[in-house]
């Protein structure tokens, strides 16, 4: 059952993870691989918490849903029930339901194509209208350039993707446009740019996603490295090393960090 989209939520709960046992170390002003070796070297000591625990057992809970029952909508009122008992992560529902949505197509396989064109999915839709964020959109852009064997950029994302007049089933490209217009602010330094962006973010129309957007394509080639910078860049780190970290690991699958920090869901 393991699905890109799987692998996403493994970064996700990993991102989560990361910070609440690292947050408390002093990373300010390090390398990004002089984090990880610190991160590593502390982790020794570490024991599981409570919290870490409740990310393995939604972990198991979240896959379970896909065994239990093949039908759709089915399968949308156990993830609502399953978030609803994993409060906690109340945060991170629409990016999770993001997940699900991938994740329940991926396991139609060939059969997903007619699925979308039949009566169920028309109400599968008007029912999901207002779920999900726009991190559903980056990762049809990252699917297509796995396919393609291209690299991913956010230039690329908005040119060749949301800008795409073919590609009629694109939101408006104006959910976009503070994206578009300072694009730019990939070349500042992360803990500037994430300034930036965090004081700009509720002011459009992608205010989950903005920030971990440019997080995200600042270094999309480099998970290790993005993801450090994220843990080290203050602001929301929690969330925006979550939030990359789940993009980072849907794009390169979850060999693109060190695998002792993400055994904890094996």
């Amino acid at each position: 059952m393991t699905t890109i989209a799987i692998q996403g939520l493994k970064g996700l709960l990993t991102g989560i993870r990361l910070t609440e046992l690292f947050g408390q170390l002093t990373l300010q002003g390090l390398k990004p691989d002089e984090t990880q070796e610190k991160m590593l070297a502390a982790s020794v000591n570490l024991r599981a918490t409570a919290k870490e625990e409740r990310l393995v057992s939604f972990f198991e809970d979240f896959q379970q849903i896909f065994v239990t029952t093949s039908l759709m909508p089915e399968q949308i009122k156990i993830f609502n029930q399953l978030m609803s008992s994993y409060s906690e992560l109340s945060e991170y529902k629409e990016y999770i339901f993001d997940l699900f949505f991938v994740n329940a197509l991926a396991l139609l396989g060939d059969k997903a194509e007619d699925y979308m064109e039949s009566p169920a999915w028309e109400k599968i839709e008007q029912q999901t209208a207002d779920r999900g964020t726009e991190a559903l959109n980056v990762f049809m852009y990252l699917e297509e350039v796995k396919e393609s064997d291209i690299r991913a950029t956010l230039d690329d994302f908005l040119e060749g993707f949301v800008l795409d007049e073919e590609l009629d089933y694109q939101e408006d490209a104006e959910v976009y446009e503070e994206v578009m217009a300072n694009r730019a602010w990939l070349d500042l330094p992360y803990a500037q740019m994430i300034a930036k962006t965090e004081a700009l973010e509720e002011e459009t129309a992608m205010p989950a996603l903005f920030t971990p957007l440019f997080c995200f394509f600042k270094s999309p080639e480099k998970s290790a490295i993005n993801l450090m910078a994220c843990l080290q860049s203050g602001g929301k780190t929690e969330r925006n090393t979550a939030v990359s970290a789940m993009l980072q690991f849907f794009y390169h699958g979850e060999d693109c960090i060190d695998q002792r920090f993400t055994a904890f869901l094996d």
